[in-house]
């Protein structure tokens, strides 16, 4: 069996947050409010399965802003 990495999931955590950096982005010149809901729902999956940071969490839900806010 080879041992893993050192970093890889902080190398993992980098290319979570890369690509959902990348989805939130098409998502908002898009003006998809759909693309954002699912761009934030991976986040918090990802986020809760510990494959992402909080401070990445926390850059996914500045970008994706709005669409998990009540109306009022």
């Amino acid at each position: 069996m080879i041992p893993p990495r050192e970093g890889k999931g902080e190398e993992m955590a980098k290319d979570i947050l890369e690509q959902l950096k990348g989805e939130a982005l098409y998502a908002q010149r898009s003006f998809s409010r759909e693309l954002l809901y699912q761009t934030y729902g991976k986040a918090q999956m990802a986020r809760q399965l510990g494959a992402l940071t909080r401070p990445g969490f926390m850059e996914i839900n500045h970008m994706t802003e709005g669409v998990h806010k009540a109306p009022e």
